[in-house]
């Protein structure tokens, strides 16, 4: 044992013992691999995000309220996803007085904020919001709404009521169909279930039943498209969502909208369906992200394996005089943390937790496989090289 001893400590750290076309090959699999890592971190993604979204759905306080709200989603012109709020030219051609019929007729609720060009909000709302959420005057009463063809115009009593100032938030021009009330400076309003404050923002309420038929206000009250945000929503009051799509897909039908609205969803379930959509076919996508990780699986055994190999006298040897693994293998062991900066760093404008939880994951998977193949050929080297002895 010590004449073995004696000819491995004559044995001189060169570069000459180091394998060149190894250690390219290893490089050129390690650049492959790292272009696939890529793309699988992009797959792999909406995945994190699905599983987030659903951990968080489970333990969110408006939990009920989402299952118990629907919105009609997703919104398309011919074969395009829209919404409203992109200004989608193709989206002129809905016939909007009669989607806000549908609205109405179905329960729907209505509630946006516009902000006007002076930089003042107004409120609109419809008329089934208001049965649900009334709204008391300056006397503490609670205003009674007018007939379906009229409008309420809900005033702060800090705002000039004249017909002028009214003028300026409604685009109308027979006021003499206008219900005028003057309410407290400050209001509370329930937006997603939530208690909102605003301080005077007047509120504009119509009726799809209104004389005006102005694309303003029946604009402003159809299913945008927007999923979550969507101004537009429908309480399902114990129903399901096939239910209350039933009813309303007979008026959708005359007007053709069916394809405009092919589906109403709760709003738990609108973000799986966005993923869904960025997804698209499960099959093939989970048949892509297999092939993805089995793929840097491979390369990473491969590459790694080329890269021991390449030196492992000088590995062996460093173990052998008292070196830790993680010294000896430092300049291997640098590799996958490299690969992890710069993932982050091509990431970095998304900024999102399930980005960084994938990146971790490849890591994770990279550091497993190295410190696996590290032990295993640690000892199989060792042993070639004392029997070379």
């Amino acid at each position: 044992m010590s004449v073995a001893t004696l000819k491995l400590s004559s044995y001189t750290f060169s570069s000459s013992d180091l394998n060149k076309f190894q250690k390219s090959e290893a490089y050129i699999i390690l650049g492959i691999k790292f272009l696939i890592s890529f793309a699988f971190l992009m797959m792999l993604f909406p995945v994190v995000k699905n599983v987030q979204y659903a951990f968080i759905q489970s333990h969110t306080s408006n939990n009920e309220y989402n299952r118990n709200t629907a919105v009609l989603y997703p919104m398309y012109v011919g074969d395009q996803i829209i919404n409203l709020i992109n200004n989608n030219k193709q989206a002129d051609k809905i016939d909007t007085h009669r989607i806000f019929k549908i609205v109405d007729k179905n329960d729907g609720q209505t509630f946006s904020v516009n902000s006007q060009f002076d930089g003042t909000e107004l409120i609109t709302t419809n008329f089934n919001y208001i049965k649900e959420h009334p709204i008391r005057n300056i006397k503490n009463e609670v205003i009674k709404l007018p007939s379906r063809d009229k409008f309420l115009f809900l005033i702060p009593k800090s705002l000039n009521s004249s017909t002028l100032d009214i003028k300026k938030f409604i685009p109308i021009s027979n006021f003499s169909s206008v219900k005028l009330e003057v309410i407290n400076d400050i209001q509370i309003f329930k937006i997603h279930n939530k208690n909102t404050k605003f301080v005077n923002t007047p509120v504009f309420v119509a009726s799809s039943y209104n004389k005006t038929n102005n694309s303003f206000i029946n604009g402003i009250n159809v299913p945008d498209g927007g999923g979550v945000n969507d101004p537009v929503q429908f309480p399902l009051k114990g129903n399901n969502t096939k239910f209350v799509y039933t009813k309303m897909l007979k008026d959708l039908k005359k007007g053709n909208y069916q394809y405009t609205y092919p589906s109403l969803l709760r709003l738990s379930e609108v973000d799986h369906v966005k993923r869904e959509q960025v997804m698209g076919n499960v099959l093939f996508y989970s048949t892509e992200l297999i092939s993805s990780l089995i793929f840097i699986f491979l390369s990473s055994i491969i590459s790694y394996s080329l890269l021991i190999t390449s030196n492992k006298k000088r590995y062996v040897l460093k173990e052998i005089f008292g070196y830790t693994r993680l010294k000896s293998y430092s300049n291997i062991i640098i590799i996958p943390l490299i690969e992890c900066l710069i993932l982050i760093t091509l990431s970095i404008k998304i900024l999102d937790l399930s980005i960084y939880a994938s990146i971790g994951f490849l890591t994770f998977i990279n550091y497993l496989i190295l410190f696996t193949l590290m032990k295993i050929m640690d000892k199989k080297n060792i042993k070639e090289l004392f029997s070379e002895v």
